[in-house]
């Protein structure tokens, strides 16, 4: 897929937080602590596509760790008891309520 944006194309506020697949507000914040630069060009906020690409590369975030270890902290286990097809909802409402409250 070719870029049809060159390093000084300047975007808009819109254009940059739908690029970045966020809402305006924020993407309002991430100016506001000072993670996007932006330009003020008579009172409307533009992002350089350079300031996109340095944020986007300085925040992405790789996962180096290639063990099998669980994605959450406190992983929720049903009874092994329970039937894929059938189970009781009230058993495992309760199991998981359990789980959570005893975190």
């Amino acid at each position: 897929m070719e870029n049809k944006y060159s390093k000084l194309s300047l975007l808009s506020f819109s254009k940059t937080a739908a690029m970045l697949c966020i809402g305006k507000q924020s993407l309002a914040n991430l100016i506001a602590t000072g993670k996007i630069g932006c330009l003020i060009i008579n009172k409307q906020r533009k992002i350089s596509y350079s300031e996109l690409e340095r944020f986007i590369a300085e925040n992405t975030y790789y996962n180096t760790d290639t063990t099998d270890a669980p994605v959450w902290d406190n992983e929720v286990t049903v009874s092994k008891n329970i039937n894929h097809n059938e189970y009781d909802s009230d058993e495992l409402f309760n199991k998981l309520k359990g789980d959570i409250l005893n975190v």
